[in-house]
């Protein structure tokens, strides 16, 4: 059970950050994306104490990995897309979808953790048991926020 979670809640996570990355965030251009996505980072630095080198060394990995998160951003909105062109509710459709969509679910999860590796190698040990702790309330934060889910309603 906790392991389904865990998966769910990663899935959950890369499903933002490809929304977000994509630049389907509210607006046309992506700026307030740009602009929520550069507080959080920023935040994230700072908590983490990153250098000027280190900065730099986690730009050089994501510019070299952003074809890719890129590309699988665009297989999901259009897999999204797809389903959401559906207007009425068939659960056969759906499930078939999902059989589908675990490809890039799959793919999606290989490219977070190999990013999230390099990114963690150019941390220090102290950094990175910080990023873990920072990882552990992000987590806890969104659990919470999914049991209540509804009731702002």
């Amino acid at each position: 059970m906790k392991t389904r979670w865990g998966i769910i809640a990663g899935v959950c996570a890369l499903g933002i950050a490809l929304a977000a990355s994509a630049g389907t965030f509210q607006d046309q251009d992506g700026w307030m994306q740009r602009r929520v996505s550069g507080l959080f980072i920023h935040r994230i630095e700072q908590q983490l104490n990153i250098t000027d080198a280190q900065r730099m060394q986690i730009k050089t990995i994501l510019q070299t990995e952003k074809p890719a998160i890129l590309a699988l951003a665009e297989r999901a909105r259009q897999e999204r897309m797809e389903l959401a062109s559906r207007p009425t509710f068939d659960e056969a459709h759906i499930r078939s979808f999902a059989r589908q969509h675990e490809s890039t679910v799959e793919d999606a999860l290989v490219e977070r953790e190999k990013v999230r590796t390099e990114v963690r190698q150019v941390l220090t040990p102290e950094q990175q048991q910080k990023a873990e702790q920072v990882r552990e309330d992000l987590r806890s934060r969104f659990f919470e926020r999914l049991a209540t889910v509804g009731d702002q309603l």
